[in-house]
C-alpha cells in the first residue's frame, strides 16, 4: 500500500453526527471538528450516516429544518460530505440498537455506504466511535483490506449491555490498527470491561477552536444581558442530568447576595434538565442574575467565552471536555469535575482546578475564592492559555493525528 512521503492520504472518515446548521457556518459537532483538522494535511471524505430526516417524513418545523440541508457538501477543496438519507435514529427502538443490536444496523447502513466508500478508495479509515461507526470500518476492511482506527469518548457506547454487545465492541478494537482515547481516564474506565490489547491504546487529547479568534463584542451585544461592569461565572454543556447544572445554581444562589455584582451564565444543547432550572431560577426571583441560553451558535460561544470570568463544569463525569478547553483558550479560570480526562497525570500541576461534583461546600469555596481573589483569576488564566497552546490547539492536534494516522497505515492485522 505504501505511500511516498510526498502523496497526502485519502482517509473515509466515518461519523454519526450532523451539522447544527444548514448553511454550515461551522460544522458544530466535534467529531467533524476533527475531519476539518484532520483535511489540512489530508483528503477526508466524511460519511455521515444520520443527519437527516427523510423529506417525506419532514411533518413539523424542525424536520423541515434538517431535511433542507444537502445531500453533499464541500467543505474546502480537501474536505467533502455525503449525508446519505437514511435516519434510523428518528426511532428511538432503532436507535437503541446502535447499542444492544450493532450487528443488525450496521448491516443496513453498510448497503448504503460501502459503493460511496469504494468509490472514494481510501487509503485509511477513521470510525468516530466503535459503534457502530467501527463495526463497518471493520467489515469494510474485511473485503478491501483497508486499515482503520477507532475513537472512543462516550461511556453509553462502551459500557456493555450484553455478550452481543460486549463481543462485537472487543472485536472491532482488537482489529483496529489504533484504538484512540480522549485520555488516559477514558482508556482505563474502558479496559475495566475488555482487557484490550495495551499496544494498540493511544491517548490522543481532544483540541478545540481558539475562543481569541472569535472576540466580537458587537455581536456579543445581540445576546441581550452583558454588562462590563458585571462579572459572570459561565457552564457550557448540554442540559442533562450527568452536567449537573443544578448544583451550580443552588451554589450560585448561595452567594447571590455577598457578590451582588457576579451572575451565572448556562449555555447548551440538549434540553432534559432545562424546565427544572427555569423552575428553580423563577422560585427563587433569579431571573435578572441568571441568563440561560439555548442552541447557540458555536462562534457565538466562543466568542462569548472571552467576555466571561470563571469556567465551572461541576458534571459527574467527562471523559474529556471540549468546552473547558475553549475556556483555556479565552483565558479565564477554568474548574472541572475530577472525574475527568483532564485529571490525567500530566496535568497534575496545571492550572485548573479540579473539584468533587459531590461536594457543594468545597464547590463553593473554590468559586469564592476565584471571585475574591483577581490576581488568582488573572494567573490561572494566563496559566491556562499557555497550558492550551501547549496541548491543545489545533496545529497540536494535526501533528499528532497525522503520526497516528502514518503509523496506522500498514500495521499488520488480521
Amino acid at each position: 500500500m505504501g505511500l511516498k512521503e510526498s502523496e497526502i492520504m485519502r482517509v473515509l472518515f466515518l461519523s454519526n453526527y450532523f451539522c447544527k446548521l444548514p448553511n454550515l457556518t461551522s460544522f458544530g459537532t466535534w467529531a467533524l471538528d476533527q475531519a476539518e483538522a484532520i483535511s489540512n494535511d489530508n483528503e477526508v471524505f466524511v460519511i455521515s450516516f444520520t443527519p437527516f430526516i427523510p423529506k417525506i417524513m419532514a411533518f413539523n418545523n424542525k424536520m423541515k429544518l434538517w431535511s433542507s440541508v444537502y445531500d453533499t457538501l464541500n467543505f474546502n477543496s480537501n474536505l467533502k460530505i455525503y449525508y446519505p438519507r437514511i435516519n434510523p435514529y428518528i426511532f428511538k427502538k432503532i436507535k437503541d440498537w446502535s447499542i444492544s443490536r450493532p450487528d443488525f444496523l450496521s448491516k443496513i447502513l453498510l448497503k448504503k455506504i460501502k459503493k460511496t466508500a469504494i468509490e472514494f478508495n481510501p487509503d485509511m479509515i477513521i470510525a468516530s466511535h466503535v459503534l457502530i461507526e467501527g463495526l463497518m470500518a471493520y467489515n469494510i476492511k474485511k473485503d478491501l483490506n483497508i486499515n482503520y482506527i477507532c475513537f472512543e469518548h462516550s461511556p453509553d457506547d462502551f459500557i456493555p449491555r450484553n455478550k452481543n454487545h460486549k463481543d462485537i465492541y472487543k472485536k472491532i478494537v482488537d482489529n483496529s490498527a489504533n484504538f484512540i482515547n480522549v485520555s488516559q481516564y477514558s482508556f482505563d474506565k474502558i479496559d475495566v470491561y475488555y482487557n484490550f490489547n495495551k499496544n494498540i491504546n493511544k491517548v490522543l487529547y481532544n483540541y478545540s477552536k481558539d475562543a481569541k479568534y472569535y472576540i466580537d463584542e458587537k455581536e456579543l451585544k445581540n445576546l441581550g444581558f452583558y454588562d462590563k461592569k458585571k462579572k459572570y461565572i459561565i457552564e457550557v454543556g448540554n442540559y442533562e442530568k450527568r452536567k449537573n447544572h443544578m448544583e451550580l445554581l443552588k451554589i450560585f444562589n448561595d452567594i447571590k447576595d455577598r457578590y451582588t455584582t457576579w451572575n451565572l451564565v448556562f449555555v447548551g444543547g440538549a434540553h432534559s434538565t432545562l424546565n427544572e432550572i427555569y423552575e428553580y431560577i423563577q422560585k427563587n426571583n433569579l431571573s435578572e442574575r441568571v441568563f440561560v441560553f439555548v442552541d447557540l451558535k458555536h462562534d457565538e460561544v466562543l466568542n462569548l467565552l472571552n467576555f466571561m470570568d470563571i469556567f465551572c463544569l461541576p458534571s459527574f463525569e467527562e471523559m474529556f471536555s471540549v468546552s473547558a478547553l475553549e475556556a483555556l483558550s479565552a483565558e479565564i479560570p477554568t474548574v472541572v469535575t475530577r472525574f475527568n480526562g483532564l485529571t490525567d497525570k500530566i496535568f497534575n500541576d496545571s492550572s485548573i482546578i479540579n473539584i468533587d461534583p459531590y461536594g457543594r461546600e468545597k464547590i463553593k469555596n473554590v468559586i469564592v475564592n476565584l471571585i475574591e481573589d483577581k490576581s488568582l483569576r488573572d494567573k490561572l488564566g494566563h496559566d491556562n492559555r499557555c497550558l492550551f497552546e501547549k496541548y491543545f490547539c489545533q496545529k497540536v492536534y494535526e501533528n499528532n493525528i497525522n503520526k497516528i494516522l502514518k503509523d496506522s497505515l500498514n500495521a499488520n492485522i488480521f
